[in-house]
């Protein structure tokens, strides 16, 4: 029995470093400027495409910090974090942005190479594609 909860412990543990990693490696991933190439979703389902140099950017910085520019101007800023949980739409864990940590202002996202895809987690919510430009 000593064994048993001795392994079961280990294995907890070995798992739980194994995530932090993970997720220490998804946010470096994240960390740089972006530049938005599409918007698509809503109650319509309305797609939208934006040309190359339009000047809207998210800033994601190490310190925690981002920045959202519309038009080469602050639309928002503020803290970020990046959490894990069941995402409502998907229904498997997903890794989540969340602004304001302890509000509940998150989406998940996915990156694919040198793009990020943001994600409302509700029914007929947008989504969002960034091409990294640094």
């Amino acid at each position: 029995m000593k064994y048993l909860k001795s392994s079961l412990l280990l294995f907890l543990l070995l798992f739980g470093l194994g995530i932090g990693s993970i997720k220490a490696q998804t946010h470096d991933r994240l960390l740089g400027t972006w530049e938005i190439h599409s918007k698509s979703g809503g109650i319509g389902g309305k797609s939208n495409h934006y040309p190359k140099g339009n000047g809207n950017y998210l800033i994601y910085e190490k310190s925690g910090d981002y920045k959202n520019l519309f038009g080469g101007k602050i639309s928002s800023k503020g803290k970020f974090t990046i959490v894990s949980k069941k995402s409502r739409l998907t229904h498997r864990i997903e890794n989540f942005i969340q602004y304001h940590p302890g509000k509940d202002l998150i989406e998940y996202y996915q990156l694919k190479a040198d793009t990020l895809f943001l994600h409302s987690d509700i029914p007929d919510g947008f989504s969002y594609s960034y091409i990294r430009i640094k």
